[in-house]
């Protein structure tokens, strides 16, 4: 509901007080927060705070990007883990059945998957102390 349909809701009297309310305006962020004083006063009187929340909401939007990111490479580097084992397994299919310098052309491509997948599992072990699951 648009806030001043709220203050006219307020206003006649069909609404006690106002919820929470964020404003927006150029990435600033205010909290309204609109309570009706207690008493018998002629007119209804109100008690209206503005709360400045921009940097909780920086730091609450940084981090979600911060998990998405950690998420992100989680799953990439668990994608990249299958294919590389494929490739290492016909590597270690093929030594068997190469001649000599086959099979150092194997086994330099055996020896670069087995460094990628050493990079993946830092990022693997990275994303766990980021979620705070690593296991020691």
């Amino acid at each position: 509901m648009p806030l001043k349909a709220l203050i006219d809701d307020l206003i006649s009297g069909a609404r006690d007080s106002l919820p929470s309310y964020k404003l927006v305006d150029n990435e600033k962020y205010v909290e309204l927060t609109v309570a009706p004083l207690p008493g018998e006063h002629l007119e209804r009187q109100y008690l209206v705070i503005l709360n400045n929340v921009t940097s909780i909401k920086k730091v609450v939007k940084q981090q979600e990007q911060n998990r998405f990111r950690n998420v992100y490479f989680a799953g990439l580097a668990h994608d990249l883990r299958t294919p590389i084992n494929s490739v290492l397994s016909v590597n270690y299919t093929l030594l068997a059945q190469l001649n000599p310098e086959q099979q150092h052309l194997v086994k330099v491509s055996t020896c670069s998957c087995q460094f990628l997948l050493s990079l993946i599992d830092d990022m693997i072990d990275y994303s766990k102390i980021e979620f705070g699951v690593l296991d020691i």
